[in-house]
């Protein structure tokens, strides 16, 4: 299963380069339902993933293709606990945080958690809006995350990356995430 992965993983990997592409976000959905089982399954499962994902990051990288993950708040996928296991075991590849998800795993504790600890490889960056209860992919405003205080850690951590907005309310709630994301940005540099 793990070398099928790999396979069809490699496969998207040279289409991303065949289309110019010089980052490629991965979901690591792997471990669900691991936490039904027994420890030993998950650490096997977890060792297994870091392997998988250095071979792809080897893959990638003669492609000039950087690998990213992205946080997953979901309680059987990728808490911060995995994503730092992952992270401190394969050398580069890249942090993609979704902060919408950061919030849903703890708030804004959390959000600023996976800031700090993975800037140094921070490659990309959602912005949603939720409650706190589940990824909505709301619209900036709609929920309860302090935007302006996102774009503050940002700051602190240097990050001038690409930062996308992940909102699927509808093109309306879009236009207006951007406009406000604009206005929180101006009003942080204005500081």
């Amino acid at each position: 299963m793990r070398h099928a992965w790999i396979r069809v993983c490699n496969k998207s990997i040279d289409a991303a380069a065949s289309l110019g592409c010089v980052k490629l976000n991965i979901h690591l959905p792997l471990l669900q339902g691991m936490y039904k089982y027994v420890d030993v399954h998950k650490k096997r499962a977890m060792r297994n993933m870091a392997e998988s994902l250095r071979e792809l990051v080897r893959h990638a990288r003669a492609r000039k293709i950087k690998i990213v993950i992205e946080n997953m708040p979901e309680v059987d996928t990728m808490r911060i606990k995995e994503f730092s296991y992952i992270m401190d075991r394969v050398p580069g590849l890249g942090a993609h945080v979704d902060v919408g998800h950061a919030f849903v795993e703890g708030g804004m504790p959390m959000v600023s958690r996976y800031m700090r600890s993975f800037r140094n490889r921070l490659e990309h960056v959602h912005f949603s809006d939720n409650t706190g209860l589940q990824d909505d992919h709301a619209g900036i405003g709609r929920g309860i995350i302090d935007y302006a205080r996102v774009l503050m850690m940002l700051r602190s951590v240097k990050y001038d990356k690409t930062v996308s907005l992940e909102v699927f309310t509808s093109r309306k709630d879009l236009r207006e995430s951007l406009k406000k994301v604009r206005a929180l940005e101006e009003a942080a540099w204005q500081r």
